[in-house]
């Protein structure tokens, strides 16, 4: 076999490698948008560098243990639209939405719906209800980790995914921390064609050696 033969096979192995490692899509973070301006109360609840919610840093089950600082948080919104733009179209099988309740009179848990931009058009994939209930409660300065709402069973290739959010009581506050994403990328066609001639070149090599 030639060196180059030897290297496009061992291109053909390495892209092979690439196509089939699970690539977490939070590690490269993806930019995402509000459709509904976040609110103040005790403290503000902004993230005006769109950051707080794929930065990896975890906020507490009570959500003014630190001030608030790790929460996106919205007051008296019928519902927020948070959307998720990747560099690239992902495979996607579940996603995890970070949330948390003090009481049903001040901030309640929301319920979730997930949509991919599929085609030309939001499609909705799948709901996360939590209906209103004080089995839900913790108390606002609870040093614990918040609880994580999750998608699971996703098989969605998107390059755009939207959660919005609904508070469990109209009127009430409602907060999120981290989303994640458990996902692999969709390789591209160039790729492919890579891993292919690779794969070909070195059976061809075999086959000219055994004989």
């Amino acid at each position: 076999m030639s060196k180059k033969q030897q290297l496009l096979g061992a291109l053909a192995l390495t892209t092979l490698v690439t196509v089939g490692q699970i690539n977490p899509a939070h590690a490269a973070a993806p930019s995402y948008t509000f459709d509904q301006n976040t609110s103040c109360g005790t403290w503000c609840y902004h993230d005006p560098n769109y950051t707080k919610l794929t930065d990896g840093t975890v906020g507490n089950r009570g959500w003014a243990y630190n001030e608030g600082k790790e929460w996106a948080g919205w007051l008296g919104v019928p519902s927020v639209n948070i959307t998720f733009q990747f560099a690239s179209a992902m495979n996607f099988s579940s996603v995890s939405v970070g949330s948390t309740q003090d009481n049903l009179g001040d901030v309640v848990l929301p319920s979730f719906d997930l949509w991919a931009y599929v085609g030309s058009s939001w499609v909705h994939q799948a709901t996360i209800s939590n209906p209103a209930s004080s089995s839900n409660d913790a108390s606002p300065y609870d040093s614990g980790p918040h609880a994580f709402y999750t998608f699971t069973g996703l098989s969605v290739t998107a390059d755009q995914l939207r959660i919005t959010a609904t508070p469990g009581v109209p009127g009430s506050w409602m907060f999120v921390d981290e989303v994640t994403f458990n996902a692999t990328p969709v390789p591209e066609p160039t790729t492919w064609a890579m891993l292919l001639a690779g794969l070909g070149l070195v059976a061809g090599a075999r086959r000219r050696s055994r004989r």
